[in-house]
């Protein structure tokens, strides 16, 4: 069994060389500020084809500022000296590589250095070899870095014109998630940390396609922050680019807008009789105007009644109507939001309908008033007529009448008496009942 275990480690152990040997040494990031000054970034001492009118350097300007290289120096180990055309600039962040004309730079031990125009050294770099042509070249790594130290150089594919590479670039956002209206910060620093122009992207489906937002400069130390301002509801993702560099991207960071939240009330009459018209009323807010509220209308038997009213400029609404049934209603608003805001439902406002007595009198009285005034027309009629056939013949002023007899008094059945004659003009007489005497027509008076 020991023997077993001895031979698993030895595997193991055997693994772990091969996997040394085997995968490159990736370099630490380089947490350093590239210098303020122009720096010989990479050089080719053995180029593919030979040296004569091949070899070169490259200088790069990681400041924001262009500069004028012109009548510059580059002077090699063994002393040779070559001189830049006057007015020749390197750009801010960018690159400019010098052709050696001839043979300048030699296989073992090279070392150059770079002075001004007033013959003062600029930079100077590392003593190193190349013994054969390659495409690759001693240049700085990451791009830029110079901490005066033999770690800044590495021999690797040339990158004339351009990057090193290894730089990175990191982002940060202050919040992943926001409501409309708020601000966001996007942070983050290139490493090595120098002034360098950094690409802000923004994708809008996950990554699939980008946006530019902006360009914006690095410090000095290689940070950078920049401020939206109230970005619309949506989901985003961004990203930070070092686009005339290495093209070095950082990771990215989420961030959702989200609809702000809104209130809505109503409000309703304490009692209503039914019939009778009943305001239900209320608003939004924030406000929002010429949206549609929807109001759901309870009433006494269970069941439910859906209209709906439009809020005015102020943001309010108002809805009329009139409740036909007695008992205890109730009604919510609500409204379903917009493309900022989230919708919202207000709490349940009741109220009482009462019956209302003189309503239900109103109708009866007005059907039964018609009738009683064509009654009464009638019964003047037939009163009038009357009244002109039982009354009796005018009299002579020496004439009075007997007082009427009370009808509780007078028979019920009435008699029959002999007819008489007037003793005045020989004319029959009539009786009257009433009076109890004999009228005669034709005199006008009673015997």
């Amino acid at each position: 069994m020991k023997g077993h275990l001895k031979q698993i480690a030895l595997i193991i152990f055997t693994l772990y060389i091969m996997f040394v040997m085997v995968v490159p040494a990736i370099p630490p990031t380089h947490a350093v500020t590239l210098p303020n000054h122009v720096v010989i970034n990479e050089f080719e001492q053995f180029p593919v084809g030979g040296d004569f009118n091949k070899q070169w350097i490259e200088i790069y300007n990681p400041t924001n500022t262009q500069l004028n290289i012109g009548n510059w120096k580059v002077v090699s180990f063994a002393g040779t000296i070559r001189t830049i055309p006057a007015d020749t600039y390197v750009p801010a962040n960018g690159y400019y590589v010098y052709m050696f004309t001839g043979i300048v730079l030699v296989h073992n031990n090279e070392m150059i250095t770079l002075k001004d125009a007033s013959n003062n050294v600029v930079d100077v770099t590392a003593k190193k070899s190349s013994t054969t042509a390659s495409a690759s070249t001693w240049q700085r790594y990451p791009n830029g870095v110079d901490t005066n130290s033999d770690s800044d150089w590495q021999f690797r594919p040339g990158t004339k014109w351009k990057s090193n590479g290894g730089e990175t670039v990191s982002i940060n956002i202050s919040s992943s998630s926001i409501t409309f209206g708020s601000d966001v910060t996007l942070s983050g620093t290139v490493d090595p940390g120098h002034v360098t122009f950094v690409r802000i992207q923004a994708s809008l489906d996950g990554g699939v396609t980008w946006l530019n937002v902006t360009i914006m400069a690095s410090g000095a130390s290689g940070g950078y922050s920049l401020l939206i301002l109230g970005p619309d509801v949506g989901s985003y993702v961004f990203r930070s680019v070092l686009p005339w560099d290495s093209g070095a991207v950082s990771g990215t960071v989420s961030l959702t807008v989200n609809k702000i939240s809104s209130q809505i009330s109503v409000f309703a009459p304490r009692t209503v009789r039914t019939h009778e018209s009943a305001s239900l009323t209320g608003f939004i807010s924030p406000i929002k105007s010429g949206v549609t509220v929807t109001l759901t209308i309870g009433m006494p038997n269970g069941t439910f009644l859906t209209r709906s009213a439009t809020t005015n400029s102020a943001g309010y609404f108002n809805f009329t109507f009139a409740p036909d049934a007695q008992g205890k209603w109730n009604v919510t608003a609500s409204w379903s939001g917009d493309t900022r805001t989230l919708g919202a439902t207000s709490s349940i406002a009741f109220f009482n309908v009462e019956t209302s007595d003189t309503g239900t009198l109103i109708l009866p009285i007005l059907l039964i008033i018609p009738i009683v005034a064509v009654l009464l027309i009638v019964l003047g009629v037939g009163l009038g007529k009357s009244e002109r056939r039982t009354m009796p013949p005018s009299i002579g002023p020496a004439t009075r009448l007997p007082p009427p007899m009370p009808r509780r008094l007078m028979p019920w059945r009435s008699r029959v008496l002999p007819a008489r004659v007037c003793p005045g003009c020989g004319g029959a007489l009539i009786y009257s009942s009433q009076y109890r005497r004999w009228f005669c027509p034709r005199c006008g008076r009673y015997i």
